[in-house]
């Protein structure tokens, strides 16, 4: 991240996903969240329906994450506040511990995500997950059969560059 903004939710939303990246136990994770807190996570390669939960939901979830992955990192990318409020931009990696289907356990998942953070009393009583997911087994297969992945391309129209760079 370019350098942390100064905003108190900020900060609290930095630590809860440090948190998470030292594998912390359900009691920790659980103090960073509001009791009426409320997750909706939007459809993804591993929900592809969604998922709207609840404290108790969420701990399970985190739970379940600890048992198939033995490690896992997320890296926030930026962070923006406004008002309570705080968006992330963050990047997760992990190595699972079990295999899934095709993938093995050591295969190494990657994901981006987007996640506004909503903040009441300091805690997080709202967040909204906007999952971007690595091609899991086409990745895994690629590897194991040591074929060269084809070149891709990377760029983007000219008019699709220069509203990106109006942002930056």
């Amino acid at each position: 991240m370019t350098g942390t903004p100064r905003h108190p939710d900020v900060g609290t939303a930095v630590r809860y996903h440090t948190a998470l990246t030292r594998r912390a136990t359900a009691e920790e994770p659980a103090g960073f969240f509001h009791p009426d807190v409320v997750q909706h996570e939007f459809p993804n390669a591993l929900a592809p329906d969604g998922a709207v939960r609840g404290l108790l939901a969420i701990l399970e979830t985190a739970e379940r994450g600890r048992a198939v992955l033995s490690h896992q990192a997320f890296d926030i990318v930026e962070a923006v506040a406004a008002g309570d409020t705080v968006a992330l931009e963050v990047r997760r990696r992990g190595t699972r511990a079990v295999p899934l289907g095709e993938l093995p356990a050591g295969h190494e998942p990657r994901a981006r995500f987007a996640a506004f953070l909503e903040f009441r009393d300091g805690r997080i009583v709202a967040r909204r997950n906007y999952g971007c997911f690595d091609r899991l087994a086409q990745e895994d297969r690629r590897r194991r059969s040591e074929v060269p992945p084809r070149k891709e391309i990377n760029s983007l129209p000219v008019h699709l560059m220069a509203l990106l760079s109006a942002f930056q």
